[in-house]
């Protein structure tokens, strides 16, 4: 079961994310990106602030996504899916 939130930001954008209450870890780590993007914008993400945003590890981060274009794709499928489902 997941439970939904909306994370918006200041210029209108709106993203949805699901808070994993049950799911895999690899659903929580895009979540937690998809939070970091908001609060860090594009250029600032990193596993570092990924990390920090879902108060997750960074070696975690990387056993799940050792290739940073993997997480880029996963972020940006959910983030298509927001717009497709909004």
């Amino acid at each position: 079961m997941y439970a939904t939130t909306v994370c918006t930001r200041d210029e209108g954008l709106t993203f949805v994310t699901d808070d994993v209450q049950q799911g895999t870890k690899r659903e929580a780590i895009v979540s937690a990106a998809c939070s970091a993007l908001m609060r860090y914008g594009l250029p600032r993400l990193s596993y570092d602030k990924i990390a920090e945003e879902g108060n997750l590890s960074r070696q975690l981060i990387k056993y799940y996504f050792p290739d940073s274009e993997e997480l880029m794709v996963a972020l940006c499928d959910r983030i298509a899916a927001a717009y497709r489902d909004g």
